[in-house]
């Protein structure tokens, strides 16, 4: 939705602007990094939270003993298995190119800092495309189109490919 999406570019902003206000005008370091994204995360919070009270959502409908209960929980992490493997993966990624950077010299790390950077850009840049596949894939099969589908999934390969490709040339 469009209040996900501006809440998404707040955080962002946020996190830029603390960080690098924390990190080069009151020499925090890596804290002020860390400080900046943690207040990022509460104004994101908070924002949608004030958007939910806006739009007067009944927040109560849901108890939190609701959340915990196993057969929901079940079904929940049972459906987003793939995304927890995914970002499982992304991160095991992350701390071993900084983990080995470090283990060099600071040389190294600031370069794989500089190409893990990249490596996210791609992600996201490539999660836009899936973002698009699910939505897509949902319309053709809610509509019952099949060869819409089929054709649909081979394009959104065909650009993933185009776009690997491109990336790594770039790389």
């Amino acid at each position: 939705s469009k209040a996900t999406m501006y809440i998404s570019i707040l955080i962002n902003i946020v996190n830029i602007a603390t960080s690098l206000t924390l990190v080069y005008l009151f020499d925090w370091g890596l804290t002020g990094v860390a400080t900046g994204t943690l207040t990022a995360q509460w104004v994101g919070f908070i924002i949608g939270l004030l958007l939910c009270l806006r739009r007067k959502y009944n927040l109560t409908r849901y108890p939190i003993v609701e959340i915990f209960k196993l057969n929901k929980l079940k079904r929940f992490f049972s459906i987003n298995v793939d995304i927890f493997f995914r970002t499982f993966c992304l991160v095991a990624v992350t701390l071993w190119f900084t983990r080995t950077g470090a283990q060099q010299s600071d040389t190294i790390l600031a370069v794989n800092t500089l190409l893990m950077q990249l490596f996210l850009l791609f992600s996201f840049f490539m999660d836009g495309f899936a973002f698009a596949g699910e939505a897509i894939a949902g319309k053709y099969i809610g509509a019952k189109q099949p060869l819409k589908l089929k054709s649909s999934i081979t394009a959104l390969f065909k650009w993933g490919i185009a776009m690997a490709i491109l990336f790594t040339s770039v790389y």
